[in-house]
């Protein structure tokens, strides 16, 4: 695959994760039979800080998009574009393990729509809503799985690249 076709593919399934975000914001959010309670709202900040870094890596791999269709096949900016966007990828992933699709998140899920401390008449809607929020929340995570190998596929395009030409320092002594 080529360094353009990778980034472009990175770039696509970036934007599918954009919209599965969007639905899971949707779910949590609209969906919630109390927006008040504290899961929808931490599911709902979560996933406002991971499309702040979704938005980075977007940009990040737009850069280096732009940067290949220029001479030389864009020097070293897609390399220092996505070293950008691994971090801000690091990030994201690190948010939805920590805070959307983490355990400590799946057992507050569960034990919401089990609550024993509910009356009967809002245990249903709980439920319904924790099953629409989990399957939103796998939807999210296969994309993310998905843009991870995406995101390594663009690592091994960018190491098999040759070396570019000119000056190479391999060691520097200063002071000597």
């Amino acid at each position: 695959m080529a360094m353009d076709a990778a980034f472009t593919r990175l770039r696509n399934e970036l934007i599918q994760l954009r919209g599965k975000l969007k639905d899971l914001r949707s779910v949590a959010q609209d969906d919630s039979p109390d927006s008040t309670h504290c899961v929808p709202s931490r599911i709902i900040d979560s996933v406002t800080d991971m499309n702040g870094w979704l938005r980075k890596s977007l940009g990040a791999t737009r850069l280096a998009l732009t940067a290949m269709q220029g001479e030389a096949g864009g020097g070293g900016v897609p390399k220092m574009a996505l070293s950008r966007l691994d971090e801000h990828w690091r990030k994201l992933t690190r948010e939805f393990r920590r805070q959307v699709g983490g355990a400590t998140r799946m057992k507050e899920l569960r034990e919401l729509a089990a609550s024993r401390h509910l009356p009967r008449r809002n245990r249903p809607p709980w439920s319904t809503w924790v099953g629409e929020v989990k399957k939103a929340i796998q939807k999210v995570r296969r994309q993310i799985a998905l843009v991870s190998q995406v995101v390594a596929s663009c690592w091994r395009e960018l190491a098999s690249r040759p070396a570019p030409a000119g000056i190479v320092i391999t060691n520097v002594a200063v002071g000597r």
